[in-house]
């Protein structure tokens, strides 16, 4: 299979740049990494910059802070994890190209173009405050081939939680909903059946977390296509982007496939965009899971 893209949408989150960039630069078959800022204050842009070089002249990639707390439940990870912060990468960083917009676009538009700007067909849009594990690029290459037409989404998310560490989230816990294919008619009887589920015990499938989680494998031919009309009609869907692009994605006729060992760590941030704007952020993501309900 062809070589592949990650493309990392940047804004102001520097202290969480190594983390990102870990996994996709020891792996050969992720040719280019590919940051774009999205305006960042010079500050950040600078050290953003600074990181970079810093690793193409021969920095040792900073220790994972997170890995003790990885390893107490993936034990076997722990020899990989120190070689992965032990070694000259200075060969691996000239795969990373950063882009800056001229103004803020905002996280749709920021998305859109990270994929638009890859050399790849293929790209993978990681959140630049997330980070993957070893099995997460390997269980793309798991599929004897790639189609056009699916959005490939991550199977689990731990999140991480204050005074709590890292752990599943049942809500994000998508093995529940197959590995097959997900269309907009099953997404819309997967809804009509979690609004049965709550009004009956209270509790549902989850499946407006599923459609919020970002962090997926997809065709930029595609995702360029089927993002056309709305990038060009400016539409800002504030924190709920992610949904957004679901509601988009489905009713041009692409599908969702969940990959059993592609997983993901998820930060729940108290100065991210969503917590910030509150309710406007969700009021947003319940507008377009009713558009993808009524749709």
């Amino acid at each position: 299979m062809e070589n592949i893209t990650v493309s990392i949408p940047f804004f102001n989150s520097i202290e969480y740049f190594e983390d990102a960039i870990r996994i996709p630069l020891f792996d050969d078959r992720v040719d280019e990494i590919l940051v774009v800022d999205d305006r960042s204050t010079e500050e950040q842009y600078q050290k953003l910059i600074e990181n970079v070089d810093s690793l193409l002249n021969g920095k040792e990639i900073s220790f994972d802070p997170n890995s003790s707390l990885i390893v107490e439940q993936n034990s076997h990870c722990l020899d990989s994890i120190m070689l992965m912060t032990s070694v000259d990468v200075s060969e691996q960083a000239k795969k990373i190209k950063i882009l800056r917009n001229e103004k803020n676009l905002g996280g749709f538009a920021n998305k859109y173009k990270a994929v638009k700007s890859a050399k790849n067909n293929w790209v993978y849009l990681l959140d630049s405050d997330n980070f993957l594990v070893e099995c997460s690029i390997p269980s793309l290459y798991s599929l004897e081939k790639w189609d056009p037409n699916n959005c490939y989404c991550p199977s689990v998310i731990i999140m991480e939680r204050k005074n709590q560490g890292w752990r599943a989230w049942d809500d994000w816990n998508h093995r529940k909903f197959g590995y097959d294919p997900i269309d907009l008619k099953q997404i819309k009887n997967l809804f009509k059946l979690d609004r049965e589920l709550h009004n009956k015990n209270g509790c549902g499938l989850g499946t407006n977390g599923f459609l919020n989680t970002g962090n997926f494998f997809v065709n930029k031919e595609k995702y360029v296509e089927y993002l056309k009309n709305p990038i060009e009609s400016n539409i800002e869907p504030y924190a709920a982007d992610v949904i957004a692009f679901s509601y988009y994605w489905l009713t041009s006729g692409g599908k969702f496939q969940i990959l059993p060992s592609l997983y993901y760590y998820h930060r729940l941030r108290g100065d991210s965009f969503w917590q910030r704007t509150g309710m406007q952020a969700g009021a947003a993501a319940n507008k377009y899971e009713e558009m993808i309900i009524n749709a």
